[in-house]
């Protein structure tokens, strides 16, 4: 299985396939893995503006129960663009209409929501009120966190179900930094494998992880062609870098 034919059944939950979904008679499963994929970049968006951890917590499921009951994704196709960006300006015209009715949509019915953790997600990302002009970027930040996580998660179970799910774990936190003198020598040992080895390993590694990176970005994207996808991905890069 090539690594896209593998990530096609993984990452529905980004595809422009599952928006479509959310607008059928399936809309609950589908928002259910939208909440599951996305909850950080819209709590983080939320919680920027000063909300505490649990109202913001609150405020992000209350807007994905919004984007089903009013129907919000019936106006979103694949033909208008970026999903982040549609994602963005659907809960940046939630926040302006909610100052007044916080609770005027309560979560619950019959839509299964993917519970948000917010002690969690402070832990790993504490936020505090941010300007309105960074919310754009801390918005795309944790959607390009997002995308690598799943990225990651997908390379892991390809790698297990290829028997090689030490050679990962002993490499992961390479694949996107540089190795220290001496790091060959010690992955060698640990692996039991040549440090020539552990170099193509390395490589064959972070090739699969680049691929199934560009993958994922192409199912946010609106007929991506490959500028489109490399644009994207110098986007998203850029933000993990600031």
């Amino acid at each position: 299985m090539n690594p896209e034919q593998a990530t096609q059944a993984r990452f529905e939950a980004t595809r422009w396939t599952l928006v479509i979904e959310a607008r059928s008679g399936d809309a609950d499963e589908a928002l259910e893995q939208l909440c599951r994929i996305y909850w950080r970049p819209v709590y983080a968006f939320i919680r920027g503006q000063g909300l505490s951890p649990a109202d913001a917590a609150d405020l992000a499921q209350d807007f994905f129960a919004h984007v089903l009951r009013n129907k919000a994704l019936s106006e979103v196709a694949p033909e208008k663009g970026k999903f982040r960006s549609f994602v963005q300006k659907s809960l940046s015209n939630f926040l302006n209409n909610a100052r007044d009715r916080l609770r005027a949509e309560k979560r619950g019915g019959s839509i299964r929501f993917v519970p948000i953790d917010a002690d969690v997600e402070e832990a790993r990302h504490p936020l505090e009120l941010a300007d309105p002009s960074d919310l754009t970027k801390l918005f795309d930040r944790r959607w390009a966190l997002c995308l690598l996580d799943e990225v990651m998660e997908e390379l892991e179970r390809n790698s297990t179900a290829r028997g090689k799910g030490t050679v990962f774990s002993q490499l992961k936190p390479y694949l996107t930094g540089d190795l220290g003198e001496g790091a060959y020598a010690t992955l060698s040992a640990v692996l039991n494998m040549t440090e020539g080895a552990v170099k193509t390993a390395l490589h064959r590694m972070r090739r699969e992880f680049g691929e199934l990176l560009r993958i994922e970005i192409r199912h946010t994207l609106a007929s991506p062609s490959e500028e489109d996808i490399r644009n994207e991905l110098r986007h998203l890069l850029a933000c993990l870098g600031d």
